[in-house]
C-alpha cells in the first residue's frame, strides 16, 4: 500500500497554513488526522498481487488541546493491532516526542504572535472548538 504525496487543495488541506511554523523549527513534528480513500489499485498480473494507492482526502493538524486525547488514541489502535498492551520503548518514546511537540507547537516563533492560520488553544473559538476571528 502507498500513500499519494499530494496533499488536498483548499479547506480540506488543514496543514498548509503550517508553512510559517515549520520554516520557524523545522525539526518539530506535527501531529495530523488523516481521512485516506482509495485513488486506485494496481495489479501485478504475472504475480497476482494487487497494491493500492491512497489518497488523502482531508489532513486536518490536532490542536495542542486534543494532543493528550489524541496519543491516547494512536496508544489504544497501536496496542489492538500488535496485541501487546506493552508497547516497546523505542515506541512509547517516539509517540510521546511527537505528541509533546504537538502540545508545544503553537507557542509563536516572533513578538507573541501566532503564525498564519495557527490557532491559540487558549484564544476565542466557536462551540466547535474553531478559532474565531473579530
Amino acid at each position: 500500500m502507498k500513500i499519494s504525496g499530494t496533499l488536498p487543495k483548499g479547506d480540506k488541506n488543514g496543514v498548509a497554513l503550517l508553512d510559517n511554523v515549520v520554516a520557524a523549527d523545522p525539526d518539530t513534528r506535527h501531529v495530523v488526522i488523516v481521512i485516506l480513500s482509495t485513488k486506485k489499485l494496481v495489479t501485478d498480473i504475472d504475480a497476482g498481487d494487487t497494491e493500492a494507492l491512497l489518497r488523502i482526502d482531508r489532513i486536518e493538524r490536532i490542536l495542542p488541546a486534543d494532543a493528550e486525547r489524541a496519543e491516547q488514541m494512536l496508544r489504544r489502535a497501536l496496542e489492538k493491532r500488535s496485541g501487546s498492551t506493552v508497547l516497546p520503548i523505542d515506541i512509547e518514546d517516539e509517540n510521546k516526542s511527537a505528541f509533546r511537540d504537538a502540545m508545544i507547537s503553537d507557542q509563536q516563533p516572533d513578538e507573541g504572535e501566532n503564525p498564519q492560520g495557527a490557532v491559540d488553544a487558549d484564544g476565542p473559538q466557536d462551540d466547535e472548538g474553531d478559532e474565531v476571528t473579530a
